[in-house]
């Protein structure tokens, strides 16, 4: 039975290292974008969206721009992976009003954190800096501060010893642009059960969507089906 457990754990870790490693071999980042200047932010019932400034999106063309919904969890390892590939070319679409983004944040790493609850605080987190109201919000707050907590160096590791405190959470954000408000309402865990039924909602979708029920993050949706991350050209192929 022991070797058994063994094999079986070993197939998940080629499994798991093999789905990365393809991503890396894949990767396309873009490398002239670091930072947002120009998206804005909502959120409604826990979903953030970015979105470009309304003369960029069309509002006086007329165009359509595409949306997509993004699955993270706070904690992931491979969103952090798709974040350094993919980050600035999302962040560039939305910029020049190309594209609109919505994030949907799970927990379902919770209990992989040391505080057994750092995915549920980030996503809480993500709502109360893409809630800012006026023009701060719309110098690229919320993508910049997710940018940030994506990052090596930043993100907590899955299973890890540590992870950060909500002070420290509003410390980043105060660091990337936001007010105290935002810093209040992350230390305050103001926004704490929003983020799980907005989790619970996210999971039950993605189960939904994907074969067999087999769900994981990161994921993004277009138009109700599951996009191809391991093609390099997944985004272009939808701006195109």
């Amino acid at each position: 039975m022991i070797i058994g457990i063994v094999a079986v754990s070993l197939i998940v870790v080629v499994l798991v290292a093999g789905f990365v490693m393809n991503r890396i071999e894949n990767a396309a980042p873009v490398s002239d974008h670091p930072t947002s200047v120009s998206s804005t932010s909502t959120v409604s019932d826990g979903v953030v969206t970015a979105t470009g400034s309304p003369v960029a999106v069309g509002g006086n063309s007329g165009t359509s721009v595409p949306t997509i919904d993004l699955y993270e969890d706070g904690l992931c390892p491979a969103c952090q992976q798709f974040e350094s590939q993919f980050g600035q070319q999302v962040m560039k679409a939305v910029d020049e009003g190309k594209l609109t983004v919505n994030y949907h944040f799970l927990n379902f790493l919770d209990q992989k954190s040391a505080s057994r609850d750092y995915s549920t605080r980030a996503a809480a987190a993500f709502q109360c800096v893409a809630a800012v109201p006026g023009t701060l919000a719309a110098k690229g707050l919320f993508l910049n501060f997710h940018t940030t907590m994506f990052s090596k160096g930043t993100q907590p590791e899955e299973g890890g010893d540590t992870d950060l405190s909500n002070a420290e959470i509003a410390a980043i954000a105060r660091k990337a642009g936001a007010p105290q408000s935002a810093a209040t309402c992350i230390t305050s865990g103001e926004r704490i059960q929003q983020a799980k039924r907005t989790a619970a909602t996210s999971a039950a979708t993605l189960k939904a969507l994907a074969p067999n029920g087999q769900w994981g993050t990161p994921g993004a949706v277009k138009d109700g089906k599951l996009l191809n991350l391991n093609d390099r050209k997944w985004l272009s192929n939808e701006l195109s």
